[in-house]
């Protein structure tokens, strides 16, 4: 504002701008502008002086230019011990000058004596504060001297701050012209004798009213009165006290009962504030208690304002804020009386506070995360500071279904939240329904920790919303064992139609059915990023873990996903009916290479409709089909490896019942392979016609280097067919052939092969069968020729002198290194 403009402006408008101003500023500063703020300055009558900062120096300037007259509100301060300043300020000014004062105000005053010094040349003022910090033992003191003032001046209003009156007598006299008066805590006895002589007393603030001593006749324990007062009542009045209509209580602690007592005193109140904070959670809280007491004790009263709060971990039922404020809903308290109520459920704390609007007491909680609900229009909103946050945490208070609802809406649009902490909250399934409601479309959020809370739906709840949001920095998503069932899977199946960053996810050991697998399916048709789906059950539990019933309709879904190429659905109830159009949906399917079926209920029936999927399927490299029903499963399964991994060069398949289909249909995928260099099917019960398949896939096999047929159910005809198909074939390293059941016949059948010009025998284990001394020789003549055995292992069989010496014979032509019988 420029100089000019000030100038015009009229004197008194000027006035009220010295009003806020300093008594140095206005000398030093104002005074000096012109001429004119000379003038105006010289005769302002409405200082205001505040001592207690000032130095001596501009003590003794103020007290040049500022007569006492002009000086209508004095401050006086003790501040930095400074003990003699009131000594001092009364060298400098004539206090009985000051004839205009109206307002008193002692700061941090330590000794009554520096009061008395003060007062005793005051009899006219009006208005006097005093704020007392210091000794104990002075506070009594204090109080005694303020008492005759009350006497003797026409005193209107008092205020007494950080003083309590500790002598269980109060001298307080009869009197007839205090109006206001505030003091810190005072017993209920001493109440009733300020009220009884106090007749012109209107307003009467407290911070808390002690009910030391309650005598339900009025009696009072006060006997004899200070030699201060003239005379005094000490019996409370049974009709009240009807002269006073306005009471403030700052910090009530009383019980509902006693404050209903305090209150019912003084009938005539127009004004009540109360200020409570409550250990228990009583009536007190409770709208239609207020009404029916205000209508039947306080018919007068028109305006009511309140704070109450409550540590909610002191309560063990169900807080809900919008049952607090329904009742303050009522005509009574928004059309006839309009006191509107407002509840705030501190969510950090955790703490509610019920209160009126606007609000009678500032607090710093409102910069904490807060739920909030007005009695106008019902409606929960969720308040947050800094607007701008982009971390919230929640954990580990009381919050329920309720309260993720209200917080889920506060969410729904929010911009910079990132991480939210709800965590060991209470939350059940409902909360973490709204909360998936209100952040699935959320693209910020994406941390929500709903860890330790009831409801089953959290971890996946709390798992799509990562997943949603598209930035995650793990593709691998673990979520084993976790109980999550079909409501849960909904969730999840949700937040993975669009997802582009999961490659990986792992439901095993979980509860989810068919409806889950309807689920998963329907929003994997559309995934472009999974490749991986573990959505087995561990076999190794005991009988009361749930295995899964996922019908096979849900599995050709999943399979019709172009990008996955692992999927795992062991220990599930996957039968031969499933097994049939699941082997369909894998003859379309060309991107699967592992497909987990281990522990399900697939039989040989079964196991024959995946077998046909070789015919067209040349990706699925391996299909794992342990601990199902069948015999046939290693079969059905190594013929997946033979036929489409070429990484695999070893075949076991040991201690099987197999069928001659088996064998005919591993030997079908061995026809074309390249890559396997051992065959291993000990102890199968391998018959005649199954060693005729494979014997007629090793005649143009080069590759096969070992040959392990130990232990099955090889006879005269298998001898004849393995005999032609080593003869036949260019190298066959290694021959196991350890059995019970070659005998002589046998064995020369063998030795034919032995004999061959284009077998290559390495090693032969001839050991555990029935081969005698006829064998024997026959083995012996081929030896004479065969240059490439090195071991020849005959243990356990009938061999006798005769034998070993043709077989002794020939080693000494022959390069066998190694020899055991």
């Amino acid at each position: 504002m420029s100089k000019s403009v000030l100038l015009n402006l009229p004197a008194e408008l000027l006035y009220q701008i010295f009003d806020h101003l300093e008594a140095r500023f206005i000398i030093c500063s104002v005074r000096r502008v012109c001429s004119q703020f000379y003038v105006l300055a010289s005769a302002y009558n409405r200082f205001e002086l505040e001592c207690g900062s000032m130095s001596e120096s501009d003590l003794k300037l103020v007290s040049r230019f500022v007569q006492p007259e002009n000086v209508v509100s004095l401050k006086l301060s003790t501040a930095d011990n400074r003990d003699q300043y009131i000594q001092l300020f009364l060298s400098y000014f004539n206090i009985c000058r000051f004839t205009r004062l109206h307002s008193i105000t002692f700061c941090n005053v330590r000794r009554a004596a520096e009061i008395n010094r003060f007062l005793e040349h005051v009899t006219s003022i009006t208005s006097f504060s005093l704020t007392i910090v210091g000794y104990e033992g002075e506070r009594d003191r204090i109080l005694e001297s303020i008492f005759p003032l009350v006497i003797n001046s026409k005193l209107r209003k008092l205020s007494l701050h950080n003083l309590n009156y500790t002598n269980s007598t109060l001298p307080w006299p009869i009197q007839s012209t205090l109006e206001q008066l505030t003091i810190q805590d005072c017993t209920y006895d001493q109440y009733c004798v300020i009220l009884s002589n106090s007749f012109q007393l209107k307003s009467f603030t407290m911070r808390n009213c002690i009910m030391n001593t309650i005598h339900k006749t009025g009696s009072s324990s006060l006997t004899t009165a200070s030699h201060l007062a003239k005379r005094q009542r000490t019996s409370p009045t049974t009709a009240g006290y009807h002269q006073l209509i306005s009471l403030a209580i700052g910090n009530c602690e009383l019980p509902i009962k006693d404050l209903e007592l305090l209150l019912s005193m003084t009938p005539s109140l127009v004004y009540l504030k109360l200020v409570s904070p409550r250990e228990v959670f009583d009536s007190i809280f409770n709208g239609s208690y207020w009404k029916q007491y205000i209508q039947n004790t306080l018919p007068l009263l028109n305006k009511f304002e309140f704070l109450l709060t409550f540590d909610i971990m002191k309560y063990d039922g169900h807080m809900d804020i919008e049952s607090l404020i329904l009742p303050f809903h009522d005509s009574f308290w928004l059309s006839e009386k309009r006191w509107f109520v407002a509840c705030d459920y501190i969510i950090n704390r955790p703490r509610i506070n019920l209160y009126t609007t606007p609000v009678c007491v500032r607090s710093e909680e409102n910069k904490h995360a807060t739920l909030q609900i007005s009695s106008t229009d019902g409606i929960v909103h969720a308040i947050f500071y800094p607007i701008t946050l982009t971390q919230l945490d929640l954990s580990r208070n009381q919050i329920t279904d309720i309260g993720a609802q209200h917080i889920a809406n506060a969410f729904r649009t929010h911009t910079n939240l990132e991480t939210l902490d709800l965590s060991h909250n209470r939350i059940g399934n409902d909360g973490a329904q709204y909360l998936f409601d209100a952040l699935k479309e959320n693209k910020i959020i994406t941390n929500l920790e709903l860890e330790g809370n009831i409801g089953s739906y959290c971890t996946a709840v709390s798992t799509a919303i990562l997943i949603k949001s598209n930035k995650q920095t793990h593709a691998k998503m673990n979520l084993k064992a976790t109980k999550i069932g079909n409501d849960e899977t909904r969730f999840l199946a949700d937040a993975l139609e669009n997802n582009k960053t999961i490659t990986e996810l792992n439901l095993s050991n979980n509860e989810i059915g068919d409806i889950g697998a309807q689920y998963l399916a329907h929003a994997l048709r559309d995934n472009k990023t999974l490749t991986s789906l573990i959505f087995g059950c561990d076999y190794r539990n005991n009988e009361e873990e749930k295995c899964l019933d996922i019908d096979w309709m849900f599995i050709c879904d999943i399979i019709s996903n172009e990008t996955l190429t692992l999927l795992d659905l062991s220990g599930n109830e996957i039968g031969n009916t499933g097994a049939q159009h699941f082997a369909t949906a894998l003859q379309k399917n060309q991107t699967l290479t592992i497909l987990n079926l281990e522990s399900n209920r697939v039989q040989d029936d079964g196991m024959k409709y995946l077998a046909k999927v070789l015919e067209n399927n040349k990706t699925l490299k391996r299909l794992d089909l342990e601990k199902n029903p069948s015999d046939s499963y290693a079969f059905v399964s190594a013929a997946f490896q033979i036929q489409n991994d070429p990484t695999v060069t070893r075949i076991y398949i040991r201690n099987k019942k197999i069928t001659d289909t088996d064998v005919q249909f591993l030997a079908d995928a061995l026809r074309n392979n390249n890559t396997i260099t051992e065959l291993k099917l000990s102890r199968n019960q391998i018959g005649d016609s199954s060693i005729q398949y494979l014997g007629d896939i090793l005649q143009n096999n080069t590759k096969i280097k070992t040959l392990d047929l130990s232990y099955n159910q090889l006879t005269n005809d298998g001898a004849k067919h393995l005999s032609k198909a080593l003869k036949d074939s260019e190298i066959h390293s290694t021959i196991y052939l350890q059995s019970k059941k070659i005998g002589d016949d046998e064995v020369r059948f063998l030795a034919d092969a032995l004999g061959g010009t284009e077998t290559k025998f390495i090693a032969l284990y001839l050991s555990n069968n029935e081969i005698g001394d006829v064998g024997a020789e026959c083995l012996a003549r081929v030896l004479q020729n065969n240059k490439t055995l090195e071991k020849l292992f005959l243990l356990h069989n009938r061999i006798g002198l005769i034998g070993l010496q043709c077989l002794l014979d020939a080693f000494g032509t022959n390069q066998v290194t190694y020899f055991t019988k």
